[in-house]
């Protein structure tokens, strides 16, 4: 598991909060208890919800971070919008090349909505990169209110 910080501008973490307020006014979000396999979600209380972003913004967020992602053919992103109670259970990202979160706000443990792995934990912070390239397995604390915010990133 890699930990980057501040690996993408503050002008770029605004802009993807500024899209997310903008869809969460709109009705193109998927919930997580429909797009994930139930091995995900199953005794979590909240969902999350998972939008593309524009194709604008996936330019700029893929500019800031493609020259810290291992190599693959394609890369997919998407943005995350925890409710209170969502999280997800252990997994390894099996299928995928790699796995990545990049954070767009900042976070209090005490919201639960930790990231864990390797008997560690970690508390989302704005800008902070995680890159799963060894498929460890990791999961999330359900939160405990909402407006935790991500990116998903995907290898394939």
């Amino acid at each position: 598991m890699k930990i980057l910080q501040e690996v993408v501008s503050k002008d770029v973490i605004d802009l993807c909060n500024k899209e997310v307020d903008q869809y969460l006014k709109e009705r193109v979000w998927s919930p997580s208890n429909v797009t994930w396999g139930s091995s995900l979600y199953e005794g979590i209380d909240g969902t999350c919800l998972a939008a593309t972003p524009s194709s604008l913004m996936l330019i700029k967020i893929r500019a800031a971070i493609i020259k810290h992602l291992p190599p693959t053919n394609q890369v997919n992103l998407n943005y995350h919008y925890w409710n209170k109670g969502a999280g997800i259970n252990w997994h390894n990202d099996e299928g995928h090349v790699f796995a990545a979160t990049l954070y767009l706000n900042d976070w209090n443990k005490r919201w639960g909505g930790l990231f864990l792995y390797n008997d560690r934990w970690l508390c989302p912070q704005a800008g902070t990169l995680v890159i799963n390239d060894k498929l460890e397995d990791h999961c999330v604390t359900p939160t405990t209110r909402p407006n935790r915010r991500t990116i998903q990133i995907w290898g394939k």
